[in-house]
Order: structure tokens, then C-alpha cells, then sequence
């Protein structure tokens, strides 16, 4: 395996990543949490996995011809363009979980305000005693 192979493992990899980065936008946009998080499982064991490749085949980076390099330059541009991308996209996701986030919030004072109107309402307690009925004695 040389360079350019481990590199294209690695574009490869990210474009996986890039996949499951656009998924989890489209279910932000509706809601559903649960898959999402799944999805992010997925990235995070790709993302482990580039990570592992990249400290095992570090000698080979450095261990590269000149031609190998001039190659492999090509590649971490492309590498990168994927990597910009994923932020992107990524960056949408957190405005929007922020924005859900401050109307779920804002609903949740909205209902803290109506219980504490509710109660107002309450019945309130009265004397214990009738206040027409006179007592002797």
C-alpha cells in the first residue's frame, strides 16, 4: 500500500462522512433527533478510522518519493475541499439545533407563564367560619 492509496481510503472515507453530514440535515429539518444521532454514531467510528489509519501509515508519508509527494498534493487538496464541505454543512446543523433549541425554550416559558396564570385562578380558602351566621356565647 503506498501513499496514494491510503490517501483515497481517505477521501473515500470523508465523502462517507459528507453523505451522512447532508442525511443529518435533512433530519434536523424534521425532527428527527433520533436517526440523527444515529447517523452521528456512524461518522464518529469514520472519523476513528481515519484517525487510526492516518498514525499507522504515518511512516509512509514520510517514507514517500518526490513524485509520490507531488501526487498525494493533488489528493489533500481534494481531501480538504471534502473536509471545508462536511464543516459547512455541520455549522448549518448547530444554527438550526440552536434555533430549535431557543423556541423549545421559549414554549417552555410560555407554559411556565400560563401555569402561574392558572393559579391565580385557584380557588383561594376562605374564613372557616360562615360570615353571616352569628355565634352566641
Amino acid at each position: 500500500m503506498d501513499t496514494i492509496d491510503i490517501l483515497e481510503i481517505k477521501k473515500n472515507n470523508l465523502q462517507k462522512m459528507k453523505t451522512l453530514a447532508d442525511r443529518q440535515e435533512q433530519l434536523v429539518c424534521n425532527d428527527q433527533m433520533k436517526e440523527f444521532l444515529v447517523l452521528a454514531g456512524k461518522r464518529e467510528r469514520i472519523r476513528r478510522e481515519i484517525d487510526s489509519d492516518q498514525k499507522k501509515y504515518k511512516h509512509l508519508f514520510d517514507k514517500a518519493a518526490k513524485k509520490e509527494r507531488d501526487m498525494a498534493e493533488g489528493m489533500n487538496q481534494e481531501i480538504s475541499e471534502i473536509i471545508n464541505s462536511i464543516m459547512e454543512v455541520d455549522k448549518k446543523v448547530e444554527q438550526m439545533v440552536a434555533e430549535k433549541k431557543d423556541v423549545l425554550l421559549g414554549e417552555i416559558k410560555g407554559l411556565k407563564k400560563g401555569r402561574t396564570a392558572v393559579k391565580g385562578y385557584g380557588q383561594k380558602k376562605g374564613p372557616a367560619e360562615a360570615r353571616f351566621i352569628k355565634r352566641v356565647g
